[in-house]
């Protein structure tokens, strides 16, 4: 998912147009949340923040996000069935851990600085900002699963 073509040829293909957002979805668990986010924020936002920022500016650089599949994702978010709750479930329960437990091994650092307590920090640091622009694609793309319709 790093090259347009890629991208084309997953919206062409009629079996990753009816599963690949449900898939990605229901694949949201602690075993693979790295993997899991940097997926769903390729397919929202393309390639980063830095890549975005040189797209047309330097050769290479292609802006990588799918309009198509950030429709199915508001189509699936919206839809209110059994997985998207699940999921929104599983996603506001692992933020929450995973932001508690940075906080705690924060106040761990101020005794110590190993490294195996650095490497934690940064990859913890790194699932939770990830997760954050995560969040930041549900509230573009179906603002009405976080306020209420009355």
């Amino acid at each position: 998912m790093q090259f347009q073509a890629y991208m084309t040829l997953l919206e062409q293909d009629a079996y990753a147009r009816d599963h690949l957002v449900p898939a990605i979805l229901q694949s949201f668990d602690k075993r693979y949340l790295l993997l899991v986010c940097k997926n769903f924020l390729r397919f929202a936002k393309g390639r980063g923040f830095k890549e975005l920022s040189m797209v047309g500016q330097v050769t290479g650089v292609e802006d990588t996000h799918s309009p198509f599949f950030l429709q199915r994702l508001r189509l699936q978010l919206t839809s209110g069935d059994k997985l998207t709750k699940d999921f929104m479930n599983a996603f506001f329960n692992t933020l929450n851990e995973h932001t508690t437990e940075n906080f705690v091994i924060f106040k761990e650092l101020k005794n110590s600085y190993s490294g195996s307590i650095l490497r934690r920090t940064k990859t913890l640091f790194q699932v939770i900002v990830d997760m954050y622009r995560m969040l930041e694609v549900m509230t573009a793309q179906a603002p009405e699963l976080f306020v209420d319709k009355r």
